[in-house]
């Protein structure tokens, strides 16, 4: 399990990606994950107040199967939305529909 217990700053969690791409289910806060395409509960853990944060390493720590779903749920999270490929396609539309418009 990974931890990411993000209470200020900004930016990418890429540690969270990384995580979850390994199969690793992950425990973050809300502003940890902001702006990650992932839906709680199913492919990320997230919890704001210090003993709902325990409570979720400890259930995740302790259940072994909610665990597994969890890196796997994350796992295939990741390939779906963040995958390079995808990334790249994506950026290349947006670039074209840019260079494609009326100035």
């Amino acid at each position: 399990m990974s931890v990411a217990p993000i209470r200020a700053g900004s930016g990418t969690r890429i540690k969270i990606l990384e995580a979850l791409a390994l199969g690793v289910p992950v425990v973050s806060t809300t502003l940890g994950a902001e702006g990650l395409d992932l839906v709680p509960g199913r492919e990320i853990v997230l919890a704001d107040a210090p003993e709902a944060f325990a409570e979720a390493v400890v259930r995740l720590l302790t259940d072994r199967a909610t665990r597994e779903a969890m890196g796997h749920a994350g796992r295939a999270a990741v390939a779906r939305a963040y995958d390079w490929n995808r990334i790249e396609a994506r950026l290349g539309d947006e670039v074209w529909g840019w260079l494609a418009a009326p100035n």
